[in-house]
């Protein structure tokens, strides 16, 4: 349980390198309210650093794990350690926010953060468009990753010249994984008749849609 006695909420966000996982990662930090702890667990591959304004005069406690192998990124075995260090924090955070590799897949750990009790835990795929319809093809690790997620936020571009649009990317995934929650969302900058979630306002939808998965 964290401080308040309440089970800590943890979200594990996976998918490929560049997908947007780190720019959701730091969205979702900067709405954090000063008396809560956090934590945040990562990877050492990412390619967008965590916004040290967000984390800088406490409350977050950040680990990376370094010299994420193939071997081990598959088996997840590094961050499950790394995962267990900070549940034996008492009091737990009140949140775990955890950044996956491209390799890793996040049924293992989510596996465990739910034998231990005391904790909600959801894992959010990451998807890029145009880009997932040959990942989709090409990789069996990437597929996984949707499949074992519970909420697919789909990051497009709002211009007709690179991407699917909102309704056009929901369409598709419904098709290839069936019972996942799909949020489309976007950096910014586009059409305001988007069919997209700005990344700010995606960041506030999943803190909001978290609290609602089942508590083990």
């Amino acid at each position: 349980m964290s401080a308040d006695g309440s089970p800590m909420q943890a979200l594990i966000l996976t998918g490929p390198v560049g997908s947007g996982k780190t720019s959701i990662l730091n969205s979702l930090l900067a709405c954090r309210q000063s008396e809560e702890r956090w934590a945040v667990l990562m990877n050492d591959t990412g390619t967008t650093a965590l916004d040290l304004a967000c984390v800088e005069g406490g409350g977050v406690d950040v680990k990376t794990v370094f010299g994420a192998c193939e071997n081990s990124a598959k088996t997840g075995v590094p961050m499950q350690v790394a995962v267990l260090r900070f549940l034996k924090q008492k009091p737990r955070p009140r949140r775990l926010l955890v950044e996956l590799s491209t390799l890793t897949q996040p049924a293992p750990l989510r596996k465990l953060l739910e034998s231990v009790g005391g904790v909600k835990v959801q894992v959010v795929a990451v998807v890029p468009f145009p880009q997932h319809i040959e990942l989709w093809k090409s990789s069996g690790t990437y597929q996984a990753q949707l499949e074992q997620a519970s909420l697919l936020a789909v990051r497009g571009y709002n211009s007709e010249d690179v991407a699917l649009d909102g309704e056009r990317a929901v369409q598709v995934l419904e098709q290839q994984v069936s019972g996942k929650d799909i949020i489309p969302w976007e950096f910014g900058g586009g059409n305001e008749a988007s069919n997209y979630l700005y990344l700010d306002r995606l960041a506030s939808v999943l803190l909001k849609w978290l609290p609602h998965t089942q508590e083990n």
